[in-house]
């Protein structure tokens, strides 16, 4: 057999291995090819399907319908306002007498906060108005072993009390070369208001600063009229972010002075934000659509282009066509085509921003009923079919990249087996050919004697 050198048993015996499993080979690499082609057709289908579904989501986020609404105060200086789509189209008037605020307060006063001995200090509390109280144990604030609680430590063992998180803060400030121990609430309003009581101190300088407290930031409720001061409606509340009007949030920034005239906030509606929002939805559509288009390739042999990795798959062939007949299907009395949205001969998508605003003067409530939330209307209708191919627990892409894997790894288990076999089969030829190889130069060398002794005998 061409190949074979007995000569190089290793290297005979290594091409007659590859000779002989040369077909099992190549029909397992193809396989495992194939398959990890498959499973990165999925990937990228899953990815693809993932982000249509999250730009679905973001077009009908909180229920609040597609059509996107704006908030502008008269003065920006009052505050900002963030919008729904829930929101009402209209007019409101403010007038903001006093903004809310958290209570800080300094102690140490101009002595400054002086260290203490842990064993002989005592404890102190610190309270707020909405009732919550920390109790601070001096003997066990002592962190660094040095035998005296620093300023540092004091602050330290407020902010590390349960009962801190989220109501205040400690820390501590130098000024003119003396340490201020420095407390404040982490939420406004009157019930801000900060308490340190230092009856159970015992250390007398301790006690003093503890119990010499200067407000930095009065504790106070806001105060916002609906309509003109004094005549308007009065509201008291412990933040500056009003949400009284349905799908709006106020975050008031500054109070106004006596005389002058109510803020103005205007809400409508924001032609431009709405059709930015579809034209997310729009781009990812066709993201989608080129990757099942790549996906389903049929191919140009012509043109030396292979078919897609899923061409003549029958369930992407029903995706494809599910997905097409969706995006046709009317809802609410319109349809995507009404509002601005066609497709082109490929199907791709576009968005005539125009058409869109024009339907949106003529009947905002449609473009809503249209799309409307993850359980109704062409969201609702595309959401439901997604999720039979999306669904982590049961969904058609699950199930196929689970097939995919068994077939990959039993795949694996087969090249595993065949390498070994080879491996077995390469050592018994070494073997074989080794021992053939030896035979050889026993002959040669037998040949040699004989031919000496030939030749000895023909000189005679």
């Amino acid at each position: 057999m061409a190949g074979i050198d007995f000569s190089d048993p290793k290297g005979s015996a290594s091409y007659l291995v590859q000779f002989m499993t040369q077909g099992r080979q190549s029909f397992l690499n193809m396989q495992m090819a194939l398959f990890k082609t498959t499973a990165d057709a999925l990937t990228s289908l899953q990815s693809a399907m993932q982000s249509f579904e999250s730009a679905l989501n973001a077009l009908v986020s909180g229920g609040n319908g597609v059509i996107q609404q704006t908030g502008t105060f008269s003065d920006p200086t009052i505050g900002t306002a963030t919008v729904s789509g829930s929101a009402q189209p209209g007019t409101y008037q403010f007038f903001v007498e006093q903004l809310a605020t958290a209570n800080q307060q300094a102690f140490g006063g101009t002595n400054g906060m002086p260290s203490v001995d842990p064993n002989t200090a005592g404890s102190f509390s610190v309270s707020l108005g909405d009732g919550t109280t920390i109790d601070v144990d001096l003997s066990q604030a002592d962190k660094d072993g040095d035998g005296q609680v620093s300023p540092a430590e004091i602050a330290r063992a407020i902010n590390q009390d349960p009962a801190a998180s989220g109501k205040l803060n400690a820390s501590v400030i130098t000024v003119d070369g003396k340490q201020q121990l420095v407390i404040t609430a982490a939420n406004t309003g009157a019930d801000s208001q900060i308490t340190v009581d230092a009856s159970n101190v015992n250390d007398p300088a301790l006690k003093a600063a503890l119990g010499d407290g200067k407000v930095l930031v009065a504790a106070q409720d806001a105060v916002i009229w609906l309509g003109d001061k004094t005549t308007g409606t009065r509201i008291t509340q412990a933040s500056n972010t009003f949400t009284g009007i349905d799908g709006v949030s106020m975050k008031f920034t500054r109070a106004m002075a006596d005389g002058e005239s109510p803020a103005t906030l205007t809400i409508a509606s924001d032609a431009d934000a709405t059709a930015d929002a579809l034209q997310k939805f729009v781009d990812a559509y066709n993201s989608l659509k080129d990757t099942l288009n790549t996906l389903t390739f049929s191919g140009d042999p012509a043109n030396g282009k292979a078919a897609g990795p899923l061409y003549g798959d029958s369930g992407m062939t029903a995706l494809v066509n599910k997905i097409n007949e969706l995006m046709r299907q009317p809802a609410g009395g319109t349809s995507l085509l009404a509002i601005g949205i066609s497709a082109d001969k490929e199907g791709r998508l576009s968005l005539d921003r125009d058409k869109l605003a024009k339907a949106i003067d003529k009947d905002p409530n449609a473009l809503n009923q249209l799309f409307g939330d993850a359980k109704t209307g062409f969201v609702g209708a595309m959401e439901s079919y997604l999720d039979t191919w999306l669904d982590a627990g049961n969904g058609q892409l699950k199930s196929r990249q689970d097939t995919v894997e068994k077939q990959q790894k039993q795949t694996n288990k087969n090249l595993s087996a065949l390498a070994a076999l080879q491996e077995s089969m390469y050592q018994k030829y070494v073997k074989q050919f080794t021992a053939v190889q030896a035979l050889q130069a026993q002959m040669a060398n037998t040949m040699s004697i004989l031919d000496s002794l030939d030749t000895a005998s023909s000189k005679k």
